[in-house]
């Protein structure tokens, strides 16, 4: 059973007057919205290990359900106050002030599957959809900007991502979405969102950023933190790891001043199992597979801080398992049954690398295959979206198949031959010819070659 979060106190930089940087694009002013990492007409939490840095807030409705204390490394619960009031009020004026921008291009299709953007401003498809990564590249500019419309509504996948790279900040990525936002199990995603419909973010997903809406947020074991903008860490997204060895990865310091101190603010992995080193070195000793939650936390010597909620993928050794040679020209089935990950599978394979007419059905491999030999890979993805590849080869006898596939095409009034070959089987073989042969074609039964002759034709 995963332990509870220990939470550590960090001075909270909400309401204080922060340097601004000169932006390529202005960034719209949160005023009073900054301090709140949700803030809706009503919040729910129905996960025991949810944790946030930020304000969560409410208005109008006063309700916020599931959250206690021990959800929050930094802010509280304000209820319809006049902080969430003013709030409601502020993130309206950024939604109305980001429509202004000049557009910078037309995004088509799906926002991630490897997408990397530069600063600028971007509409997206009214209904759009984020699937695998999508990179904003500063280009080594910490003042770079990113707006995004999005008319209708907005759907990340399950294990999608979005970061920042090259002194991007998160701080600096904002999202206008028309209605609803729905961020899939286990995505990492980075920015401010403004939206005018409800906001759901499912088990296991975080967020660098604020969600902001007149409407319902749900939270369900998720991690929400304010987006850090004069101090942050990198990375963004951490590596997977593996179940049973050591998990190592080094913290570096983005922006502040002087000297840097790093510590572990909260995790739902057990006492003793993470380990934060005041200089940046993260080290898991993680013994089961499966995705945590780990947040981070930096300070400066100017007294800057910054908290970053991680999503950690642990990933159980998957192994497919060995697969029957079919016999050529028989029916076969074979389920693939992987294991050693986070069950369901799925199993994939390049249609075209499969033994001819063979198919992979879901997780069943099927067809009747011909006699020969081949070489294919199948790929096992588990609910953790950890996968691994396997090399097959079939030497498939038996079975009887005929060649060539495919006649060569012919002249009118030339000679024509076409020889038929048995392959496979146990001769010898007899030869049937059925269909709509031209009268000139007249077949000769030899065995075990049946050459197709014709006649000059009149």
């Amino acid at each position: 059973m995963r332990s509870r979060f220990k939470v550590l106190v960090f001075v909270s930089l909400f309401g204080a007057a922060l340097p601004s940087y000169a932006q390529t694009s202005p960034t719209p002013n949160l005023g009073f919205a900054s301090s709140f990492a949700a803030l809706g007409g009503s919040v729910t939490n129905s996960g025991s290990t949810t944790v946030i840095a930020g304000n969560v807030g409410t208005s109008p409705g006063n309700t916020a359900s599931g959250l206690s204390h021990s959800n929050f490394i930094l802010g509280d619960r304000r209820l319809n106050d006049s902080l969430a009031q003013q709030a409601q009020k502020d993130t309206a004026e950024a939604y109305t002030n980001l429509a202004a921008r000049s557009l910078t291009a037309t995004l088509t299709g799906d926002l991630g599957l490897g997408r990397i953007l530069g600063p600028g401003v971007y509409r997206a498809p009214p209904d759009a959809v984020l699937t695998g990564s999508l990179v904003l590249d500063a280009g080594g500019d910490p003042n770079a900007v990113w707006i995004f419309e999005v008319e209708s509504s907005l759907t990340t996948k399950p294990g999608s991502t979005v970061q920042t790279i090259n002194e991007g900040r998160d701080n600096n990525v904002f999202w206008r979405i028309g209605g609803p936002a729905t961020f899939g199990t286990k995505s990492v995603f980075a920015g401010n969102v403004l939206a005018t419909g409800n906001i759901t973010v499912e088990s296991n997903a975080t967020i660098s950023g604020r969600l902001l809406t007149p409407g319902a947020v749900s939270l369900t074991d998720a991690g929400v933190t304010i987006c850090c903008a004069l101090l942050d860490m990198a990375p963004h997204v951490l590596p997977d790891g593996m179940a049973g060895p050591d998990y190592t990865q080094t913290l570096t310091p983005k922006g502040g001043n002087g000297s840097y101190k790093f510590a572990l603010a909260a995790s739902d992995l057990q006492p003793g199992v993470v380990t934060v080193t005041e200089s940046g070195v993260l080290s898991v000793k993680p013994t089961t597979a499966g995705v945590f939650k780990l947040a981070v936390a930096i300070s400066d010597s100017t007294g800057i801080n910054c908290i970053r909620v991680y999503r950690l993928v642990i990933c159980g050794n998957i192994v497919l398992p060995d697969i029957p040679t079919p016999t050529a020209c028989v029916d076969y089935e074979y389920e693939i049954k992987p294991s050693g990950g986070e069950p369901p599978y799925t199993v994939t394979a390049p249609p075209e690398t499969l033994p001819k007419n063979l198919q992979l059905v879901g997780n069943i491999l099927k067809g009747v295959a011909r006699s020969g030999q081949s070489a294919f890979s199948l790929t096992a993805t588990d609910t953790l979206g950890c996968s691994t590849t396997k090399s097959y080869s079939f030497d498939i006898q038996g079975g009887l198949t005929l060649a060539p596939d495919m006649l060569a095409d012919g002249n009118v009034g030339d000679h024509y031959e076409a020889v038929f070959t048995a392959v496979g089987g146990s001769g010898p073989f007899t030869f049937t010819f059925t269909g709509d042969v031209p009268p000139e074609l007249v077949p000769s039964p030899i065995t075990p070659r049946v050459p197709l002759r014709s006649s000059p034709a009149h």
